[in-house]
């Protein structure tokens, strides 16, 4: 794979608020710690248990940076039920070591923007490598669709990745008012 451009401006990295259709968020405080201790019960190292890709980038995934989720709904669905879109965000150490372990792999790395680079030929997967704010400096995103990975990476990295950890281990929410907001009367239809 060739060497991409430098890129001729900081990376944006300004606040980005929660999309108005994000129905659930879970966060996994420290991975390191979690899924070590469900890898412990299974006899493996803790990074085995990590989605696929950041399996790959090994020691550049930051072990103490929060594991994400967010799930969101269609907004206006054409068919009647509205589909999903679902991200996964994982720190890294840094936004350079994880392009240089790619390109390592063979994975051709795409530079979108300034900090954003997309995984060509992801195995079936949406995946980025940005730059991001909060606690590490960067984070693997990867999603159900491009057109997840579109919408949701901004917040991934810019938005959630500034949010505070939550008091536990493990933090998920579920925004049931939300889903009713958006599809409430659709779903009182499908029941008749």
């Amino acid at each position: 794979a060739s060497a991409e451009p430098a890129p001729d401006k900081p990376p944006d990295l300004s606040p980005v608020t929660r999309p108005d259709n994000v129905i659930a968020v879970a966060r996994v405080r420290s991975p390191r710690k979690v899924l070590g201790k469900l890898a412990q019960w299974r006899g493996r190292n803790w990074t085995a248990l990590l989605p696929h890709r950041a399996r790959e980038l090994g020691e550049v995934v930051a072990p103490d940076a929060s594991l994400d989720v967010v799930v969101t709904i269609e907004r206006r669905p054409a068919g009647p039920v509205p589909d999903s879109a679902t991200v996964v965000s994982v720190g890294l150490t840094s936004l350079d070591a994880a392009l240089a372990e790619l390109r390592d792999d063979g994975m051709a790395v795409r530079r979108v923007s300034a900090g954003v680079f997309a995984l060509e030929d992801a195995g079936g997967e949406h995946c980025a490598v940005a730059a991001a704010a909060g606690a590490a400096p960067a984070r693997l995103v990867c999603a159900s669709s491009q057109a997840g990975l579109g919408e949701l990476l901004p917040y991934a990295v810019r938005g959630l990745s500034r949010e505070p950890n939550a008091a536990h281990d493990l933090h998920s929410e579920l925004d049931i008012a939300r889903v009713r907001a958006l599809h409430g009367a659709r779903f009182e239809q499908l029941k008749h």
